[in-house]
């Protein structure tokens, strides 16, 4: 499908078979305003850019590290700096986190959650986990307090 200047436009199908989001999710993030239709078909139906997909793909990064939407909107409209809305968040996520995997909320992940996050801001690869490495220490300190 053309836009008005040539370039591919892509429909909800499209961009969650690029994505791997759910059309569902896809409309969500439409009638939230964190994607904006380019076009629409003569039918009616949205038609995006490929810049949507890229967007797409940040939007489900920063959901996968536990940011709500209200702060990834202001992400991705820029609004809010990636390592900013990071700092912002770091605390909460790693709480959270703790939570879903049943550990305190310690070092070790506070350390992970942090390296994850730095490489999705500076579109690093993914970091090898830290937590072995980091682990020693903190069991070494456990052992000292007493419970």
């Amino acid at each position: 499908m053309g836009g008005m200047n040539g370039a591919t436009l892509y429909s909800i199908g499209d961009l969650a078979r690029r994505t791997g989001l759910t059309a569902k999710t896809i409309r969500f993030y439409s009638d939230c305003g964190i994607v904006v239709p380019t076009d629409c078909s003569p039918a009616g139906y949205r038609l995006y850019d490929i810049a949507t997909v890229t967007r797409l793909d940040l939007v489900r990064t920063l959901r996968d590290l536990g940011l709500d939407l209200a702060t990834i909107r202001k992400v991705v409209d820029q609004e809010l700096s990636l390592p900013e809305a990071a700092a912002a968040h770091a605390e909460a996520l790693t709480a959270h986190y703790a939570h879903i995997v049943g550990r305190p909320d310690d070092l070790g992940l506070r350390s992970q959650r942090y390296m994850d996050l730095l490489a999705v801001v500076n579109g690093w690869p993914a970091p090898e986990n830290l937590i072995p490495v980091i682990e020693w220490p903190i069991e070494a300190l456990r052992a000292r307090v007493p419970a």
